[in-house]
C-alpha cells in the first residue's frame, strides 16, 4: 500500500483484483472525468471522493465547490455541512455559471500571484471544483452556453497551474453533447459501465467500458499507469454520509468561512473584462487558426528530442505568453514531459503508436495524417 502521509490530496480510486487499494494524490492531476450510465456507480464514486478528501485534508489546506444541477444527489447527501465548502452546494444553473466564472477569475489572479510572489501562492489552499452532471448544466445554460463552454475549456487548460483541480461527472457523455469541449487536458478518467462504445470512447479515448458489469466496476485511465486499470470502485452508502460529515466537522472544529469567495453576477463578470482570455464572441475561424498553430508545433516537436518554451517562441516568432500556452497544450496532450532542471522538456512519444489517442485525434482534426506524423518522427536524430 502506498504511503498517504506525503500526499496532498489522497484519493482511493478503488480496489484491484486482489482487493488492494489503488491510491493516488489528486494534487498531481489537473482534472478528473467520471462518466457512465445511470446506476453504474459514478455518483457513489463522487460521494466517496468528497468524503476521502474532506476527511484527510483540513479546510485550511483544501476548499471545495460543489455544483449539482439536475440530479441533486450531492445536495440530498448532506454535504452542505462540510466545513470545506466555499459555498453551499449549488443546484441552480445560473448560479453555477456565475460560480464557475468566479473560479475562473480566481485562477487568473492566482497565476499572476504565482509569477509575482511564489511564496504567497504556495500558502493558498487548493481548490477542488466538482461539477456533477455536467451535460445537464450545459443543456440548462441557454443563451450563456457559449460562455460556459469556452470558460470550462480555459479552466481545464490552466487550472492545474493555479492549484485548482476540476472534477466533472457526466451521464453517458458523447463528443456532440460536450459542445466542442476538448477533453485533452483531462489527465485522469474513470469510466463506469456505459450504454454504448461511443460513450466509452468519449471518456477513455477507447472502447471497453460498455462491457463492464456495472455495480461499481470501473476502468481507470491515468498517466500513473501504462494501461487501463480495471477496478472495483470505492463505496459509501448515501445514508451514511451525514454521520461521516458530522465526524469531519468535529475533527476540524473551527470557523473556516472563506470570505474571499463571493460569487459575482454574470453581467458584472462579463462586463468588466474579468472574463478576458475566454473566447466568447471570437469566430470559429480564429479558434481553428490557433489549433492549426498548435498542431504545427506538435509536428515540429516530434522532430526533436527535447524542446522549451523559449525555443517555441524563437522558432515560431511569437510572444512568450502564446508560446507558454502552446507548451501547456503539448504537455496536456502527452507530447512533452514536465519541466526539468535545465528548463527543457523531453519529447515523450518515440513513434506513432506512443501518441495518446487525444493527440492523434487533435492532429487528424487539424489536417495531419499518420504519414505526416511518421515523417516527423523519422526526422528525429
Amino acid at each position: 500500500m502506498e504511503n498517504t502521509e506525503d500526499m496532498t490530496l489522497p484519493y482511493v480510486f478503488g480496489f484491484n483484483y486482489v482487493d488492494a487499494p489503488i491510491i493516488t494524490d489528486l494534487a498531481k492531476y489537473s482534472a478528473l472525468l467520471i462518466g457512465g450510465t445511470g446506476t453504474s456507480g459514478k455518483t457513489t464514486a463522487l460521494l466517496a471522493l468528497l468524503i476521502c478528501l474532506a476527511y484527510n485534508c483540513s479546510p485550511e489546506k483544501l476548499r471545495i465547490l460543489i455544483i449539482d444541477v439536475g440530479a441533486t444527489d450531492l445536495v440530498a447527501a448532506g454535504f452542505n455541512k462540510l466545513p470545506h465548502l466555499l459555498h453551499p452546494v449549488i443546484d441552480d444553473a445560473d448560479l453555477a455559471i456565475n460560480a464557475l466564472l468566479t473560479v475562473n477569475e480566481i485562477i487568473t489572479k492566482r497565476l499572476k500571484l504565482k509569477r509575482e510572489n511564489p511564496t504567497a501562492f504556495n500558502k493558498l489552499p487548493r481548490y477542488v471544483v466538482v461539477a456533477e452532471e455536467l451535460l445537464v448544466l450545459i443543456a440548462s445554460s441557454g443563451s450563456k452556453k457559449k460562455y460556459l463552454v469556452s470558460m470550462l475549456q480555459k479552466m481545464l487548460q490552466h487550472s492545474r497551474h493555479a492549484n485548482v483541480h476540476i472534477i466533472i461527472s457526466a451521464l453517458d457523455p458523447t463528443k456532440a453533447c460536450l459542445n466542442g469541449i476538448s477533453l485533452a487536458p483531462v489527465d485522469t478518467r474513470i469510466a463506469f459501465r456505459c450504454s454504448k462504445s461511443e460513450n466509452s470512447r468519449t471518456i477513455l479515448g477507447e472502447t471497453g467500458a460498455e462491457k463492464l458489469s456495472g455495480n461499481g466496476e470501473l476502468l481507470l485511465k491515468s498517466n500513473k499507469f501504462s494501461e487501463l486499470q480495471r477496478l472495483k470502485g470505492s463505496f459509501i452508502d448515501k445514508s451514511d454520509v451525514p454521520a461521516v460529515v458530522e465526524q469531519i466537522r468535529e475533527k476540524y472544529d473551527g470557523d473556516y468561512g472563506d470570505h474571499d469567495f463571493v460569487i459575482r453576477d454574470f453581467n458584472e463578470l462579463v462586463g468588466d473584462g474579468t472574463t478576458e482570455g475566454i473566447v466568447y464572441n471570437k469566430t470559429a475561424e480564429k479558434t481553428e487558426i490557433n489549433n492549426k498553430q498548435i498542431a504545427k508545433t506538435i509536428l515540429w516537436a516530434l522532430k526533436n528530442d527535447s524542446i522549451s518554451t523559449n525555443r517555441i517562441k524563437k522558432s515560431f516568432k511569437m510572444g512568450w505568453n502564446k508560446a507558454e500556452d502552446i507548451t501547456n497544450k503539448l504537455h496536456d496532450l502527452g507530447i512533452i514531459s514536465d519541466l526539468d532542471a535545465t528548463n527543457s522538456r523531453s519529447i515523450l512519444p518515440g513513434k506513432f503508436e506512443d501518441l495518446a489517442s487525444d493527440a492523434v485525434v487533435f492532429l487528424e482534426n487539424n489536417g495531419y495524417s499518420q504519414e505526416d506524423i511518421d515523417a516527423a518522427f523519422a526526422c528525429r536524430k
